[in-house]
């Protein structure tokens, strides 16, 4: 059960990743950006920091914008779930070890 959270948890890790990578791309294409500033409008994007804009805001770039806040959104959630369930599993059994344990004495 813990591998596969344990595998659940680099799944969710690697669609963060994902989410980052592919949103810089996003952003280098459409807006023909730079690679920082593409990385720098993705992460203000999905961290909901919204400082502003770099540079002129095309309709392309706003589609874009949109599609990756809501795909941000699940993103965020599923990685929120995984993350939970992994620590409540892992708090659980190491209780569950230790009564196991002092029931034995």
């Amino acid at each position: 059960m813990q591998n596969l959270l344990k595998n659940q948890l680099l799944f969710a890790l690697l669609l963060l990743m994902l989410l980052v990578l592919v949103g810089s791309l996003g952003f280098k294409l459409i807006s023909d950006l730079s690679w920082l500033n593409a990385l720098y409008m993705t992460l203000i994007t999905v961290t909901t920091v919204g400082f502003g804009e770099i540079g002129t805001v095309s309709d392309a770039s706003k589609l874009w914008t949109i599609v990756l806040i809501v795909s941000s959104i699940f993103v965020y959630a599923y990685s929120i779930k995984i993350i939970s369930e992994y620590l409540l599993i892992r708090s659980t059994s190491e209780r569950l070890n230790q009564r196991f344990v002092k029931k034995k004495d």
